[in-house]
């Protein structure tokens, strides 16, 4: 059986969208008009990849370290 959304759930749900999906959408069409082959050619491109890959493994790596003993 369908559940009605009451008001609450429905500025919820719109704040959620506004909060996510509104920086995807202006993300993506920024990245849409970059110059895909000047940036593949950047050394500097690849080295702030590099760092965020690095960063973005070791954040989830301490992570784990803490959090699985800690919930346990």
């Amino acid at each position: 059986m369908k559940r009605k959304l009451g008001p609450s759930e429905v500025i919820l749900t719109l704040l959620l969208a506004w909060v996510v999906v509104y920086p995807l959408v202006i993300v993506a069409r920024e990245a849409a008009g970059a110059d895909w082959r000047a940036l593949i050619r950047e050394p500097s491109e690849w080295r702030a990849l590099w760092n965020s890959l690095w960063i973005s493994a070791a954040s989830v790596a301490l992570s784990a370290l803490i959090g699985v003993p800690l919930a346990f």
